[in-house]
């Protein structure tokens, strides 16, 4: 197994490096501190993980900003600004969909992010995580005067050679590590970042509140905690699973912040999280004038893209009954999407993404679908676009094609359809629909505004 380490550039022109190894669904690995990507590769501690996550699934991590490869001298060290980075790194490495993983303090960054791009996130899977830093956890006088002694000690402690000082903070990462394991931790504690950033961090993540955000997470939510954690107790993870949707709260029988590969702890949460996120799937069958294995194919498709209303909510409700329903509703996209000459690139979550060689067909598909589900429990947001996509090999597709689609999708209502300028041209009265004009809109990481059109049956 190789790693590709890459850079990308964030908001403010930050040089973030990021990681790609394994193959199969994306998984991407939400920023947190203390991490070396050349030096997680040989860690003790890091390797097994990232060969666990690597066997089944496209792994993306990255070097927060201030920490590893990414820019060490940066202004900002805040919590928007590490959701930003996150952001970045998705969008350079060309993902639409994708689950989502935070460990610890990317716990929050994860979470603020699925809200944010609620049409990006299939899967959320938050360990060891909390909706409040430690500052905003109601602590009595003694425990403040306390933090505010941590950050002077990390400050004078952090970069000396004498490792007494960071064998504190390892004890409360891994409390039952061995002593190799302890000293290999440590060392990459301090190869991490400089002592200056180290402190400016963690008064950062000691501020953070996302408690106003749980409760707006769409997306099937996997809450992991250790039992025993000294560095994040176990209430927040309850509190954490509480304010979820819908989520599911596992607790691993280990004192551990950070699971070691020979524990128990370590393989039963890497059971939940091939049990909770989708697997590898066939690859779709072969086409006409399909690319060969690594090449890519450009080509002008009409795609649709297509989001279940309220999901999370009715999961909570009665799960049960939804996964029927969904179970449903995807049959009938399929049955839909075939019948009009299209192809199922997927459905993940509450999810459909599909491609067409016509506009007509997709923009009908669409129609056939919201009529057949129209009383249904399940009500879909489809947005149809026709444009340049890149097709892969193995039938999955990007490009602006693709994320125009997703960008359709949000600004329909429950039940209905948007269209771009370029379908409504394409389609005109073919269909047996018409197009209510929307105006320009402007939509996040397009630079420019999008002419939308609802369509409306005749």
């Amino acid at each position: 197994m190789n790693q590709q380490i890459r850079f990308c550039r964030s908001y403010d022109g930050a040089r973030i490096a990021y990681a790609i190894t394994g193959d199969g669904p994306p998984l991407v690995k939400a920023p947190h501190w203390l991490t070396h990507l050349e030096h997680e590769w040989e860690s003790l501690i890091w390797r097994p993980w990232i060969e666990a996550f690597s066997k089944d699934y496209t792994l993306v991590r990255m070097d927060q900003r201030g920490c590893g490869l990414s820019d060490r001298k940066t202004g900002e060290l805040s919590f928007d600004a590490f959701v930003r980075d996150l952001e970045a790194v998705a969008d350079a490495v060309g993902l639409e969909r994708f689950a989502l993983f935070g460990h610890s303090q990317g716990a929050p960054f994860a979470l603020e992010y699925a809200v944010r791009y609620p049409e990006r996130v299939t899967h959320l899977v938050l360990f060891g995580g909390y909706l409040r830093g430690l500052l905003k956890r109601r602590l009595p006088p003694e425990r403040v005067a306390e933090v505010q002694a941590l950050l002077k000690l990390i400050e004078v402690g952090w970069g000396r050679d004498d490792p007494s000082y960071r064998h504190m903070f390892s004890s409360q990462f891994i409390p039952d590590a061995t002593l190799e394991e302890m000293r290999a931790f440590s060392d990459l504690q301090r190869m991490s970042t400089s002592p200056e950033n180290a402190a400016r961090i963690v008064n950062a993540v000691f501020s953070i509140d996302v408690r106003d955000k749980a409760a707006r997470v769409r997306c099937p939510t996997l809450v992991l905690h250790a039992r025993g954690d000294v560095r994040v107790p176990l209430e927040e993870g309850r509190v954490m699973a509480s304010e979820i949707p819908g989520a599911r709260l596992v607790v691993l029988e280990t004192r551990n912040h950070v699971l070691l590969e020979r524990e128990l702890a370590f393989r039963q949460f890497f059971e939940e999280l091939r049990a909770f996120l989708p697997q590898r799937q066939a690859p779709a069958p072969a086409r006409p004038a399909a690319a060969q294995p690594g090449e890519f194919r450009q080509r002008l498709a009409a795609i649709l893209a297509a989001d279940a209303e309220g999901y999370s909510r009715l999961m909570a409700q009665d799960e049960r009954a939804t996964l029927a329903a969904l179970d449903a509703a995807r049959a009938v996209f399929r049955q839909q999407i075939e019948l009009n000459h299209g192809r199922v690139v997927d459905m993940a979550g509450d999810s459909v993404l599909a491609v067409f060689d016509t506009a007509s067909g997709a923009v009908t598909a669409a129609l056939g679908a919201q009529r057949l589900l129209e009383d249904g429990p399940l009500r879909f947001r489809i947005g149809v676009h026709l444009g340049d996509v890149i097709e892969k090999a193995d039938g999955t597709i990007y490009g602006d094609g693709v994320n125009i689609a997703a960008r359709l999708q949000a600004l329909a209502a429950a039940g209905g359809i948007t269209v771009s300028d370029a379908v409504r041209g394409s389609v005109k009265s073919r269909v047996g629909a018409s197009f209510d004009d929307q105006g320009e809109q402007q939509v996040k990481n397009m630079p420019e505004p999008i002419r939308a059109y609802r369509v409306r049956l005749n």
